[in-house]
Order: structure tokens, then C-alpha cells, then sequence
């Protein structure tokens, strides 16, 4: 590895040169491989912290991804003004809703905030006592207080559906099985949907697939009993049509086309379907390159108007979200 990189840089704007140690830890142990030295006065430097290069991908324990300055300049732009925070919710998410091709959307802090807040959507509805029953939705009769999902994707961030009070109800094999083959039926989905079930929570990504069913089974199998389906694409950004694959309405095929032109991949495909899943929440500080901080929540707009009204600024479950 050469001793400096140099970073992209834009017009009228220098870039300092970063230097790198030649120390190197096991990336067996999931650590990153060579430790930065920051330009001496940066913040950083002046914190006592050592940057690092990311060799693992957009994780949260690093910081996710680096905001381009585009961004960067939009954040100072918003932030120099006093706005109402619902109208700027509702105008944000009215753009984002178009972008993405979906019905609505939601920003969120973060892809568990957004876990937090679909689940609460899809407890209470449009129900003003049941939203604020949460997190303890047994004591109002007929709220829903379970949430389906794959044993083989149960994830760490799933506390954060349990949190607004539902209990997570298991089905199909283990993680350790489904590596053996093991694979669940449309029987044990089916014999779990009910009028207690809130939603079924499904992990998207190629790691969680092993074991489980199709999304596009589960969504017609829930849909086929009222149950709305929640999908989990914190880190499903690339391919950017994810964001209208899970929950919109279709549309081009970018990264396909993209991978396409630049010889990676045969054909490509030219568009995507959307698969009907009800909500679809993103981390905005992976592949969308915004703030770690941030998440997005897409999908029905019956289901975004319920995450809104639980959402900050609102004294309810979702108040720290």
C-alpha cells in the first residue's frame, strides 16, 4: 500500500494529504487494517483520535460511510435557519417520497430508530390509544402485540422492535440449521398470523436469506391475512433500486445498468418491480452517504402518517427517534 492517498477534490476546494502507518492488524479479527495519520490542528488530531482506513464496509462502529461535500454543504444550508419540524418532516419526506417512488416517507434517526417506529406504525394504526399505550399495547383490547420473524434472521438491532413492548414470535429453523439446509415452510408462516400479529419483520441481504422464505412469499402469505410486512434494508444500498424494489412502485434498474456498462455483469436487467412490502427502512450514514445518524422510512402512507405522528417532536414512543 503506497504511503498517502490523496482525495477526490472538489472545485476551489483542497483536500489536505493523509498519511498512513504501516501497522497492520488481523482483519481475521474484524479489524481495520492500517491506522491514519490526521493533518495535524484537525479536530481530530486535537481529540487525541487516531483515524483509521475501512477495511470492513459502511458500519455503524466506524462511522458508517464519508458524507461528500454536496451533503455536507446542503446540512449547513438547512441548519441556518429556525423551521418547524413538522412541516419540514412533511416537505422532506413529500421530495423523498418522489425520488424514491414511493407512496411516502419518513427521516428517521437511524435505521433502529426506523425499527422503532414502523413497528410502533403498524401496532396502533391510525388508533390515537394505542399509540399511546406504547410500549405496553397488552392494555388496550385487540392491539396486536406480535411481531413475526425468521428464527435464522433473528439480528442485534431487534431489541428495537421488542422496545415498543410486542413480543417476537420465532419461526423456522435456526441460522446453525439453515446452514445444514434446513428451510421454512409457508405452514409454520402461516400458522403464526393471526389478529395479535403486528407485523412480519424480514432482514433483507444475501446473509439472511439461508433458511428463510422468499420475501415475495412472505408478503403475499401476510398480505393474504392482513399482516403488514416490515423490511429491514439498513444496508441494501447499493443497488440504489432497493429503494423502490422493497416498497414502491418499480422503476430503472441504475445499478444494474451501471455494472452493466462498466463490463462487471452481463445483461442487465432495464427495470425492477416493486415488491409490495408495506414499509422499507434504510440507514441514511451507509450507501446513501448521509449522517450516521439518519435512516429513512418508506413505504404506505397510511403507515408513514402513523411513524410521523409517533415520530419527534411528539411526546410518544418514538419521541428519541
Amino acid at each position: 500500500m503506497g504511503a498517502s492517498i490523496h482525495a477526490g477534490t472538489p472545485a476551489k476546494r483542497r483536500v489536505p494529504r493523509v498519511q498512513f502507518d504501516t501497522r497492520v492488524s488481523s482483519p481475521l479479527e474484524g479489524n481495520v487494517i492500517v491506522v491514519a495519520k490526521h493533518p495535524a490542528g484537525s479536530l481530530i488530531s486535537r481529540l487525541g483520535v487516531s483515524p483509521v482506513i475501512n477495511g470492513i464496509g459502511t458500519v455503524t462502529k466506524l462511522g458508517g460511510s464519508l458524507m461528500p461535500p454536496p451533503v455536507l454543504d446542503a446540512m449547513r444550508d438547512a441548519a441556518s435557519a429556525y423551521v418547524p419540524l413538522d412541516q419540514l418532516q412533511t416537505a422532506v419526506g413529500r421530495r423523498i417520497a418522489e425520488l424514491t417512488r414511493n407512496d411516502a416517507a419518513y427521516v428517521c434517526s437511524g435505521a433502529a430508530a426506523g425499527l422503532v417506529l414502523a413497528t410502533a406504525a403498524c401496532i396502533s394504526g391510525d388508533d390515537p390509544e394505542i399509540m399511546a399505550s406504547l410500549p405496553r399495547p397488552e392494555r388496550i383490547a385487540g392491539a396486536p402485540t406480535r411481531v413475526v420473524m425468521h428464527r435464522c434472521q433473528r439480528i442485534g438491532y431487534d431489541f428495537a422492535v421488542r422496545s415498543t413492548g410486542v413480543e417476537i414470535v420465532e419461526i423456522g429453523p435456526s441460522r446453525q440449521a439453515a446452514a445444514h439446509g434446513a428451510v421454512t415452510t409457508t405452514d409454520d408462516l402461516e400458522f403464526v398470523l393471526n389478529d395479535a400479529t403486528a407485523a412480519v419483520l424480514y432482514i433483507a441481504g444475501s446473509p439472511h436469506a439461508p433458511g428463510a422464505l422468499p420475501l415475495e412469499k412472505v408478503i403475499e402469505l401476510a398480505h393474504a391475512h392482513g399482516v403488514p410486512v416490515i423490511v429491514d434494508a439498513a444496508a441494501q444500498i447499493p443497488a440504489v433500486e432497493n429503494l423502490w424494489h422493497f416498497s414502491g412502485h418499480g422503476g430503472p434498474a441504475l445499478w444494474a445498468r451501471a455494472l452493466h456498462s462498466a463490463g462487471v455483469t452481463g445483461d442487465a436487467p432495464q427495470s425492477v418491480l416493486g415488491l409490495g412490502a408495506d414499509l422499507a427502512i434504510f440507514s441514511g450514514g451507509k450507501g446513501l452517504c448521509g449522517p450516521q445518524s439518519a435512516g429513512l422510512i418508506l413505504g404506505r402512507r397510511d403507515l408513514i402518517d402513523a411513524v410521523g405522528r409517533q415520530g419527534n417532536p411528539n411526546a410518544l414512543i418514538g419521541r428519541h427517534t
